[in-house]
C-alpha cells in the first residue's frame, strides 16, 4: 500500500481524516507520516486543538499497523483500545504524526 492509496482508504473509510484534511507524507513498512493544518484543527487561541493532535497521532499509528497487514496479505480488523498523550508545548501550524 503506498501512500496515495493509504489518503484514499482513511477519507473513504474513517471520515474524520477527511474533515481534518489529514495527508499521507509517507506510508510503508519502515513507517508512515501524516499531516494536518492549523485551519480544520484550531482552537480557541490559535492553536491546535489538542484532540486534533491526538487523533492524528492514532491515526498514524494505527495506519502503519494497518499498511504493514495489508502489505503482508493479513487480512484482519484494528481498533484502538487505548490512548494516552502528553501536550508539552502548543502546535502553531501544521503538524505531522
Amino acid at each position: 500500500m503506498n501512500k496515495y492509496e493509504l489518503e484514499r482508504y482513511l477519507n473513504e473509510h474513517i471520515p474524520l481524516s477527511l474533515a481534518m484534511q489529514v495527508s499521507v507524507i509517507e506510508a510503508g513498512d519502515e513507517g508512515v507520516i501524516l499531516s494536518a493544518p492549523l485551519a480544520p484543527n484550531i482552537n480557541h487561541i490559535n492553536t491546535i486543538f489538542g484532540g486534533s493532535a491526538s487523533a492524528v497521532a492514532i491515526l498514524a499509528t494505527w495506519s502503519l499497523v494497518h499498511v504493514r497487514l495489508k502489505n503482508a496479505g493479513i487480512a484482519c480488523s484494528i481498533v484502538i483500545q487505548r490512548n494516552s498523550m502528553e501536550y508539552k508545548q502548543p502546535i502553531y501550524d501544521s503538524f505531522t504524526a
